[in-house]
């Protein structure tokens, strides 16, 4: 497991990628966390959700995974679980491999200690929304290609790419309106009412329309 741990503004922030059954027992102990809530998070078929433990809002998003080949259609193939553990003064994450947006967060949090959790949080559920920009527009892209190839009357493999597209955009709008269901639940915890978080709402019905 690689480990990264830093004090911030009012919280302290655990990374912790590709823990192993062993690491998971002693982070449970570390943070009073049920184990079984630490096993089941790592599960790779987790659909993004938000649950209340004591003391813990425990929530998982999904982040579209770089590594996709271009034929992988499924929500699994297509994206990689970010989990979150949030307490009053500390955030857990983990994630089985390496995430681009949080490796730079790391190196910036050793500048930036001055970060609230508020923040902190809203940043990276952003960014795992934004992360799938790239595909959605690529999705659009093939869309208007296969279009064009229709009125051209050049259909060779039409049916095919067509359907890949299908499962693609399908994938992406169960990720995305799972995530909406889990931030809807965590801002009606009396604790995590932000209005910041709207414009994380806002970003997530962008990327629903057009996905």
């Amino acid at each position: 497991m690689k480990r990264f741990d830093q004090q911030l503004n009012d919280f302290q922030w655990t990374d912790c990628e590709a823990p192993s059954s062993e690491d998971l027992m002693k982070l449970s102990e570390e943070f009073d966390i049920p184990l079984t809530s630490l096993q089941s998070s790592m599960d790779p078929e987790n659909l993004p959700k938000c649950e209340f433990l004591p003391e813990t809002t425990h929530m998982i998003v999904r982040v579209y995974d770089v590594s996709a080949k271009p034929s992988d259609g499924s929500m699994q193939e297509l994206s990689t679980k970010l989990v979150f553990f949030i307490q009053a003064k500390r955030i857990l994450t983990l994630h089985r491999s390496v995430i681009g947006f949080l490796s730079e967060k790391r190196e910036q949090c050793v500048h930036q200690k001055n970060l609230d959790s508020k923040n902190f949080l809203k940043f990276l559920i952003s960014q795992s929304i934004l992360s799938y920009d790239a595909a959605i527009n690529d999705i659009e892209s093939k869309t208007l290609q296969i279009e064009e190839r229709v009125y051209a009357l050049k259909r060779t493999h039409i049916l095919r790419d067509g359907y890949l597209i299908k499962r693609r955009a399908s994938a992406f709008r169960k990720i995305f309106r799972f995530t909406a269901e889990a931030l809807n639940k965590m801002s009606s915890h009396e604790e995590l009412i932000w209005d910041e978080f709207q414009d994380v709402r806002d970003l997530l019905n962008r990327f629903s329309f057009y996905s």
